[in-house]
């Protein structure tokens, strides 16, 4: 397997919006988490909670593979990006206490993790997707 790679991090803030990255530093794979305030009428109207957002990770095409960015600002190049807002759910909580208590980086720790399980699973799939075409 692949060893992984070391990583930079990223935050941004804006009046409504935040965003953390883990970025590999070869600019080989990247997860970011992101998450907007909702706008008060809407969440009442709706029910749902004060932020949505969603997770999402960045990675080089394969071969073949038409890419969904020309230029990701995470790979400064073309990638191929998966993301959720359900997944976002899972770090909810998290987002919003630290958005409150201005504390960024118990969301980076946790983008971190997510960066570790999805490029585990990309490289794995790679693997499996190279011997299958050998076969």
């Amino acid at each position: 397997m692949t060893e992984m790679p070391k990583t930079l991090l990223r935050y941004h803030e804006h009046p409504d919006y935040w965003m953390w990255a883990c970025i590999a530093v070869d600019h080989s794979f990247a997860v970011h988490i992101w998450a907007r305030k909702r706008p008060q009428s809407e969440e009442a109207q709706l029910g749902f909670g004060e932020y949505y957002g969603g997770v999402e990770q960045h990675r080089p095409p394969r071969e073949g593979e038409e890419a969904d960015h020309s230029l990701c600002p995470f790979l400064n190049g073309p990638c191929c990006h998966d993301g959720s807002s359900l997944a976002f759910d899972e770090f909810k909580t998290a987002v919003a206490e630290s958005i409150r208590e201005q504390t960024p980086h118990r969301i980076l720790n946790k983008a971190c993790d997510w960066f570790e399980r999805r490029w585990n699973y990309y490289n794995e799939k790679a693997v499996s997707d190279e011997h299958t075409r050998q076969d």
